[in-house]
């Protein structure tokens, strides 16, 4: 579920980049349970991951972000919000411990 406190976290986010029109919605990367690396097309949005329970060796990277699960991950509270760009790719160190990514996608209106 999303909650109003990560919204109010990701509008912050996007007003200390200037961008105060943009649409919100979600987008969800559904995971192969036998495979260990994904990829997503480029999107001209940014992505705000939601998926907080990920496996140490989790590594999420983007054109903007690189994410690695270590034992500092699991009292970041709302700071687990971490923003991605462009196309993102995703290694798991073994397969079959996640099965969905979730994320916030915000998509500046021109």
């Amino acid at each position: 579920m999303i909650s109003l406190e990560a919204i109010g976290y990701i509008e912050r986010l996007l007003a200390t980049r200037g961008i105060t029109d943009y649409y919100l919605d979600v987008y969800s990367l559904v995971l192969d349970p036998l495979k260990t690396d994904f990829y997503t097309e480029a999107n001209r949005g940014f992505l705000y991951l939601l998926t907080h329970e990920l496996p140490e060796g989790t590594r999420i990277a983007s054109e903007t972000n690189i994410l690695e699960i270590d034992s500092s991950w699991w009292p970041r509270g709302i700071t687990k919000i971490q923003e991605f760009g462009g196309q993102i790719a995703v290694h798991f160190p073994s397969p079959g411990n996640v099965y969905q990514l979730e994320f916030i996608r915000a998509i500046p209106r021109p």
